[in-house]
């Protein structure tokens, strides 16, 4: 990558996103070069046979025709490696002007790589994030990279998924907090239901950060450096409170109280329907639940028995969660009263 003449417009667009040498050499980026078996003749030169390979995720299997071809053509290319720094995986994405359609392709899934179970950055970030008990989670591998040459060094990245359990039960050994940036608000929007899921599973601090005009966290921390970035993260709100305002926003919740109650119900339902997962305990849910009435009862001025009782009869409706309260089943649904009724004056602290 950083000496052949055919690798140029690689050079020339990792500098136009502001990575430097250092960072290509600290993070063993490549280039996989133009052909149907490069690897493949590299591999035969070291007795390395193309049913490894397969088994690796790094050719393809012909289908019309006997023999394989190299999966990785023409791309820059990241190697994922796990907590111990071993490369299990890679993703490769494809350079300005391609033809190619898929701007991404990663590995599929070998015994060595389970993508919902890994973190891109991860083995330089653990001890950081151990330090610091914070991970901040971006969705791109220059973002992290990016992140580390600027000295954020507690940063990963999810791989073509978005942050789920098997990531926070890696992560959870290691901190306390999480923090979620996402770039631009149609993303945050979109993943704010799972985002609240994930957040009452939990034994962690879920948190998310929502970066301006659509950015990513790459061109966020070359425009307005570190400390901006850092200042941006210890203001993330946790996954309720960032649902909450994305059911509320544009409206006062005690004036529009029809958008203020369906707003509430969405966020009910979402409770009543999450289902019990081995992240935590169900006594921990219950607890995790029982800090977040009080909360909704103030943001829109509803008593938390109210809720209480709302919540009860849409869980027992939808047969998704038992709850050790007598007569749950025969619970019939309990109107909400219009938010603007109570005031959060009203509300025992």
């Amino acid at each position: 990558l950083l000496s052949a003449p055919e690798t140029v417009p690689a050079r020339e667009y990792l500098a136009e996103r502001g990575i430097t040498d250092h960072s290509i050499r600290s993070f063993h980026l490549g280039m996989a070069p133009d052909g149907w078996s490069a690897l493949l003749d590299a591999a035969a030169g070291q007795k390395i046979v193309p049913v490894q390979l397969d088994a690796a995720g790094l050719v393809v299997k012909r289908e019309k025709s006997s023999g394989y071809y190299d999966r990785f053509r023409n791309r820059l290319m990241f190697p994922i490696r796990d907590r111990d720094g071993r490369t299990i995986a890679f993703g490769g994405r494809v350079l300005p002007g391609s033809e190619e359609r898929a701007k991404y392709i990663n590995s599929p899934e070998t015994r060595l790589f389970q993508k919902s179970r890994q973190l891109y950055g991860y083995d330089v970030a653990h001890l950081p994030i151990h330090r610091q008990r914070e991970a901040i989670v971006m969705e791109g591998y220059t973002d992290v990279i990016v992140a580390h040459q600027l000295g954020v060094d507690n940063a990963v990245a999810v791989l073509g998924t978005a942050l789920g359990q098997p990531h926070l039960k890696t992560l959870r050994h290691s901190c306390d907090s999480v923090v979620l940036v996402l770039d631009g608000d149609e993303a945050g929007q979109r993943r704010s239901d799972e985002l609240l899921e994930l957040f009452l599973h939990a034994q962690l601090d879920v948190r998310i950060v929502t970066l301006p005009g659509g950015m990513d966290p790459a061109d966020y921390l070359l425009q307005n450096g570190a400390e901006s970035l850092r200042k941006a993260v210890g203001g993330a709100c946790d996954a309720l409170e960032f649902r909450i305002k994305r059911s509320t926003a544009g409206f006062d919740p005690f004036v529009d109280t029809h958008r203020a109650h369906r707003a509430m119900e969405e966020i009910l339902s979402l409770l009543a329907k999450v289902p019990y997962s081995g992240l935590i305990s169900n006594e921990a849910f219950l607890i995790r639940q029982n800090q977040i009435l009080p909360r909704l009862a103030r943001q829109f001025g509803i008593p938390e028995d109210v809720l209480r009782q709302q919540l009860a009869a849409s869980r027992s409706k939808q047969s998704r969660f038992q709850r050790a309260v007598r007569g749950d089943s025969q619970a019939e649904s309990t109107a909400l009263p219009k938010p603007n009724v109570y005031r959060p004056s009203d509300l025992s602290p």
